[in-house]
């Protein structure tokens, strides 16, 4: 009989191509919106040069079942990606990082995801343009929701039956972690039936300002049995049960923040099973390894072992 998994990760698999460029300008929305408070901007028509280039794996499934297995559980992925050189890459790349890829999907038709990042070196913020292809078509198999694990990590869907997937997910005896993306925030009043099932959600500071603006309650309000908030070099907060707890970040000297969400996000609930519920510590776990990984260029590459997170956990 095999083994039960502690994780499987839901959602997409992207090839990133990152961009570095000094010649971005950050400015303050001048309309005020506060979906959208910071942009970055290029001179109309220019040609950007960039030597600062950096091609790597990517996507919300990927990013969190590679930290997951990192920090010694026994992890899933459930993501598709296209019937292509890219997609057999991602394949390996999970199979090298222990991660069991028997619920990853091959879509002949379409090609896997791409991902096109622009890093403004000053800061390191970043904005990405995505093409979701292959990750658009995403399913369930059958086999995920007969061999239930301990949790469910949702990442940002792109396909429009998520709701659909939702409901399959809460329907079972796992607890969820979830991650929304831009599409479940656009469709919000779809999000508000899953949030009182939701043991985890995760957002961050512009996002859960946004999904409040839209259903007018404040994040301790959601209805998930934890929100955690983050926002970036000062750290992140979490709601739970009529309790604030807040964490600050050990380093700000962040050289990429892509990924920043998917590791905190994963390692807060990799720190909730390894310690059977302590949110405090929880945040704590997270923030080292999410510092760890905003530390080098890669979404992955800064990941800690768990072995190496214990260590940085016992210095704090």
């Amino acid at each position: 009989m095999s083994k039960r998994f502690d994780v499987i990760t839901i959602g997409s698999a992207v090839r990133d191509i990152m961009f570095r460029t000094d010649a971005a300008v950050m400015i303050k929305n001048p309309r005020h919106d506060p979906t959208k408070l910071s942009l970055i901007g290029f001179e109309y028509g220019a040609k950007i040069h960039s030597e600062d280039v950096h091609r790597f794996y990517g996507g919300g499934a990927m990013n969190t079942a590679v930290c997951f297995a990192r920090l010694g559980l026994h992890v899933a992925a459930c993501l598709r990606v296209g019937q292509d050189a890219d997609g057999a890459a991602m394949v390996k790349h999970l199979q090298l990082e222990k991660i069991n890829t028997k619920f990853v999907q091959r879509d002949h038709s379409v090609s896997t995801g791409l991902s096109f990042l622009i890093v403004e070196t000053k800061t390191n913020e970043h904005v990405a343009l995505v093409d979701y292809g292959a990750n658009d078509h995403v399913t369930l198999p059958t086999q995920v929701l007969k061999g239930v694990p301990q949790w469910f990590y949702v990442s940002s869907l792109s396909t429009p039956r998520w709701p659909h997937l939702l409901k399959q997910l809460v329907n079972t005896s796992a607890h969820l972690a979830w991650n929304p993306g831009a599409i479940q925030l656009t469709g919000y009043k779809k999000m508000v039936p899953f949030l009182k099932k939701t043991a985890v959600l995760i957002l961050n500071k512009d996002e859960a300002t946004e999904l409040s603006v839209r259903i007018k309650q404040p994040p301790p309000q959601f209805g998930a049995d934890s929100v955690i908030v983050t926002d970036g070099r000062y750290g992140a907060t979490a709601y739970t049960h009529g309790r604030r707890y807040t964490v600050k970040p050990k380093s700000n000297h962040a050289k990429d923040t892509t990924g920043a969400g998917d590791a905190f996000g994963s390692s807060f609930v990799a720190g909730l099973m390894k310690t059977k519920g302590d949110v405090p510590q929880a945040l704590q776990i997270a923030s080292i390894n999410a510092t760890a990984e905003v530390g080098q260029i890669g979404v992955q590459n800064g990941l800690l072992s768990w072995r190496e997170l214990q260590r940085q956990l016992t210095h704090r």
